[in-house]
Parts: structure tokens; C-alpha cells; sequence
């Protein structure tokens, strides 16, 4: 694969990051609360939601991706290792829309000195 066929790769790879999403977004919050099941398991799991334990919760949910995907045959023999490797990119934008929804909070704060 040459350099400029891994880049034409990774924008039909970015579209399909895309589609997965919105076929799956319903799932992962509610309209109110994007992060809805993020805090729904950090509260089972930490019995507290709060940024942290959410970002973990986040964290053990991909953890179940990579350790399929880690499995040495996985490559060749797991038929949704394509999905997979999609949900773990969609786990990490949704991290990353995380840390920008608690840095927008906290902007938000009034500072107290």
C-alpha cells in the first residue's frame, strides 16, 4: 500500500466512522445527556458520576474491543473486526467530546479567589 492509498483508506474509514456513529448515537445517550450511559455506568461501577469515573466507564467499554481485537487471530478470523476497530475510533471522539464538554464547564465556573 503506498502512502496515498492509506490516506484514501482513512477518509472512506473516517466516513464510515461516521455513518457507525449515527446508526449506533441513539444508543450511547439521550437527547438531554449525551454521555447518558457513561454516567449510568459510572454510577453501577463507582456508585458516583463524575468526569473521571465516566471517562473510566468510557475506557472499560473500549476495553472489550481491544481485547477482541488483541486476539491473535482476530485480524483474519473475527467477522466484525472491521466494526470494531470502527467503535474503538467512535469511543475515543466521544472521549475527546468529553474533555471538551468539562473544559466548557469549567470555563463556565465562576472562579473563586
Amino acid at each position: 500500500m503506498t502512502r496515498e492509498q492509506l490516506a484514501q483508506s482513512i477518509k472512506r474509514d473516517c466516513a464510515l466512522i461516521e455513518s457507525l456513529f449515527t446508526r449506533k448515537n441513539q444508543s450511547y445517550g439521550a437527547n438531554d445527556d449525551a454521555f447518558y450511559n457513561f454516567t449510568k455506568g459510572a454510577e453501577l461501577l463507582f456508585d458516583e458520576a463524575t468526569y473521571d469515573t465516566k471517562f473510566r466507564t468510557l475506557m472499560a467499554y473500549l476495553t472489550k474491543h481491544i481485547v477482541t481485537l488483541a486476539k491473535s487471530d482476530a485480524i483474519l478470523n473475527d467477522p466484525e473486526f472491521e466494526e470494531r476497530c470502527l467503535d474503538v475510533a467512535v469511543y475515543m471522539l466521544i472521549a475527546r467530546a468529553m474533555k471538551k464538554e468539562i473544559i466548557k464547564i469549567e470555563s463556565e465556573e465562576p472562579k473563586h479567589e
